[in-house]
């Protein structure tokens, strides 16, 4: 099949890199899913592959690539861990007063993943995720613009890009702000999108744009 197995919103995804694509959760019909579709890169195919073991909508997910990817889960203290290797779902106690809905996301592949900003009402912290360690942990930098359904991209071992969302007014934003991942320092970069926007998705072509 190339279709998802239930049409969903609000999913999270994860990647490993050159092998599959997953999409996760959401809402599918009138009810919180926890199904989790592979798509296999090499032949365009998605199957069901393993299940949340929380399911959620809205959040945040990142991948720590050939190893695991990881989806939040705001409605416990949990987060999802699945295993790319043999994609088994565990999960890891996380505080859930670190973890929001609407947040933009990213990873630094190897070293950590990245849950930034997100809430009803906007915030700018900016949750870290080691890979190693599988902890997590609101670190000392934040946002300058407290927002929500912003939008991550990165620079694999070089930075995180957050791009657009909604404020507090509630207003759209069109700024990006810059996280480098050598000192977890944040900056304004004086590019901006084409329109204040929110919702949007992301992607990454390493190391080029």
């Amino acid at each position: 099949s190339s279709t998802l197995s239930t049409a969903s919103y609000g999913m999270a995804t994860m990647s490993n890199h050159g092998v599959a694509g997953y999409y996760c959760g959401g809402i599918g019909g009138t009810r919180v899913s926890t199904v989790v579709d592979k798509i296999t890169y090499s032949n365009d195919t998605i199957a069901l592959s393993t299940s949340l073991l929380y399911g959620n909508y809205y959040i945040a997910s990142f991948s720590n690539n050939k190893v695991a990817g990881y989806v939040t889960n705001v409605s416990s203290s949990f987060i999802n861990k699945n295993n790319f290797t043999a994609d088994t779902m565990s999960a890891i106690a996380l505080s859930n007063t670190i973890q929001q809905y609407y947040p933009a996301c990213f990873a630094n592949s190897g070293v950590a993943g990245y849950q930034l900003g997100g809430g009803s009402t906007p915030v700018a912290a900016i949750v870290k995720w080691s890979f190693t360690a599988d902890t997590g942990y609101v670190i000392s930098s934040s946002l300058t613009t407290a927002r929500s359904y912003a939008c991550g991209v990165s620079h694999n071992q070089v930075a995180g890009y957050v791009g657009g969302g909604q404020n507090s007014t509630p207003a759209y934003i069109s700024s990006i702000e810059k996280i480098s991942f050598n000192s977890d320092t944040v900056s304004s970069i004086s590019a901006t999108l084409s329109s204040a926007k929110y919702q949007m998705s992301g992607l990454s072509n390493g190391g080029i744009a």
